[in-house]
Formats: C-alpha cells, sequence, structure tokens
C-alpha cells in the first residue's frame, strides 16, 4: 500500500497488554474488535495488501518497526 504521493504504508495493529486489564473490557468488545480487525484484513486482501497485528508496548513496536523500515 501507499499514499497518494507513493509513501510506503504498513498496515498495523498493536494489542498493547494493558487492553485485556481494563475494567471496561468485555467478551463482547475483544470480540467485536477481533471481528473488525478481521473485516479490515479481508479489505486490505482485497487491495494487495493486508493488516500485521502485534501484541506488546505500543512505543516499543512502533520504535521497533520504524527503525526496521525507515522513512524517507
Amino acid at each position: 500500500m501507499a499514499t497518494a504521493d507513493g509513501a510506503a504504508v504498513l498496515p498495523l495493529f498493536i494489542i498493547d497488554p494493558w487492553f485485556y486489564t481494563w475494567a471496561d473490557v468485555g467478551t463482547a468488545r475483544v470480540r467485536f474488535l477481533f471481528e473488525s480487525l478481521s473485516n479490515l484484513d479481508y479489505n486490505l486482501r482485497k487491495l494487495g495488501s493486508q493488516l500485521y497485528l502485534f501484541e506488546g508496548n505500543s512505543r516499543d513496536i512502533v520504535q521497533e518497526k520504524n527503525d526496521r523500515f525507515p522513512t524517507n
């Protein structure tokens, strides 16, 4: 995938471990989240891309991906 000006895009979603311990997160909310992510991945695949899912500390993962796929 790319932006209008041709810059590469890495579609990703990060699930931070605190999400599962948050008092307002119940089974229905988790199911809705994963169904929505699955639908997004399905639509991205129709466009020749995909959604990458990661679990962990958001800042660490973004930094790691930024280091691995630097922008110009």
